[in-house]
């Protein structure tokens, strides 16, 4: 052997390259084009969109009752069953499912607004 450094730095070159290529193959090509899509960078309108819709949905959310945001952050944010909450607020479930209506209705409209 003329050289062990240069032995050693091939042979773990080569487990490097092999690892990355066992690696690669855990990925479908749609879900690398994803991740490589995440890394990209929103464009200016993109970025004043989402301040619009993010400023959208604060004031729609100031415009519920307090049991109405309540609910409606328990439900979509929490996953909280809207029978627990049901109980929680002692209220039937009824009366959760339309709070939760109303709630749905005035944020859609903040936002086609």
């Amino acid at each position: 052997m003329r050289s062990p450094q240069a032995f050693l730095y091939r042979v773990a070159s080569n487990i490097a390259i092999d690892r990355l290529r066992s690696e690669a193959r855990l990925l479908s090509g749609e879900e690398a084009d994803a991740l490589l899509a995440l890394r990209e960078a929103p464009d200016t309108a993109e970025v004043v969109s989402a301040h619009r819709n993010i400023e959208a949905a604060l004031r729609a959310m100031d415009k519920l009752t307090e049991r109405q945001r309540q609910i409606l952050e328990a439900v979509r944010m929490d996953g909280v069953s809207q029978r627990e909450l049901a109980e929680r607020y002692g209220i039937s479930l009824r009366m959760v499912e339309r709070e939760l209506s109303k709630a749905h209705e005035l944020c859609a409209k903040a936002m086609k607004d």
